[in-house]
This record gives C-alpha cells, sequence and structure tokens, in this order.
C-alpha cells in the first residue's frame, strides 16, 4: 500500500469522525433542550396542583348548581367598583418575614456569587443549596422584577441572566 492512499484514507476517516462528532453534539444540544423543557414543565404542574389542587366538579350536580349561580349573578345589578390600593412602584423589594432577605435579594446574591451568567434554574439551584428551596417559577417571577423594576440585572438570553455592572 503506497503512503498516498494511507494518507487519504485516514483524512477520509477523520472527515467521517468529524461529522459523526458533530451530530453527537447537536443531538445532546437538542436532548439538553427537551430535557430543561421537562424539568420546567414538571415544576409549573407541580405548581399548579400545590396552587389549586384538584378543583374539577366530582358529580353533575355541583355543575348545575353552579350554572344555576352564574344565571342568579348575571340578574343582579352591576355593583360599585371598589378601588384597590395602588401597587408600589419603589424599585427596591418589600423585605421577607422576620427580617429573612428577600427572594429578589437573595436571587441577585445567587446570581451575583456565579460570578458569570447564570440560568434560571442555576439560581434556583443555588438557592436550594443555600437552604431557600423555591420553585422555578418563583425565581423566574424575581428573577424579571430584577431586570424590569429594579433594573439590576439584564436578560442575555432564554433564561439566562447577569448582573448589571
Amino acid at each position: 500500500m503506497d503512503v498516498q492512499a494511507i494518507a487519504r484514507r485516514v483524512e477520509e476517516d477523520l472527515a467521517a469522525a468529524e461529522e459523526e462528532l458533530h451530530a453527537a453534539q447537536e443531538k445532546v444540544v437538542e436532548t439538553q433542550r427537551r430535557v430543561n423543557e421537562l424539568h420546567a414543565l414538571r415544576d409549573s404542574f407541580a405548581l399548579a396542583v400545590e396552587r389549586y389542587g384538584d378543583t374539577a366538579p366530582a358529580d353533575t350536580e355541583a355543575t348545575e348548581s353552579a350554572k344555576v349561580g352564574r344565571t342568579q349573578r348575571a340578574a343582579r345589578p352591576p355593583r360599585e367598583r371598589v378601588k384597590r390600593p395602588r401597587r408600589s412602584t419603589s424599585p427596591e423589594p418589600a423585605p421577607g418575614p422576620e427580617g429573612e432577605q428577600s427572594l429578589a435579594d437573595a436571587c441577585l446574591a445567587a446570581l451575583v456569587s456565579f460570578r458569570r451568567v447564570a440560568t434560571t434554574n442555576e439560581v434556583r439551584d443555588k438557592l436550594a443549596e443555600s437552604g431557600r428551596p423555591v420553585p422555578v417559577e418563583r425565581v423566574r417571577s424575581s428573577l424579571g422584577y430584577l431586570e424590569r423594576r429594579a433594573g439590576k440585572i439584564k436578560r442575555v438570553g432564554r433564561a439566562v441572566w447577569e448582573p448589571q455592572g
């Protein structure tokens, strides 16, 4: 066998191996995205069950009584609107119970501790490690608050955050 033929065969094998590697990397990225989606779905479902429980009517009698109640309410004259107190527009979050750090402040501290950009799930995991397990929806909401109202962080991608400054 001649040296050029061997070199040509090595180049072909190398090109095939690089293609396989690239395909495998794409599959890993796609699989990780799917895993992240399923984690978010599981967390959302768990929060919904925790918050609302089983609210489906157990029998048709309950459904019928609900329909009657709706028609009776529709026949009533409209009530006066009650003015609710306005939400605070302060950029500072309210303190937590008994002097505990607010969730927004805890999220900011966790994000800063990474010293790099971090995902919502990473911030949630850091809070859990520090003894404050919080559903991902609350972490996402707090990070959104820190971005929109407080201006202390910025979003650099989907569910990816970094501290300002």
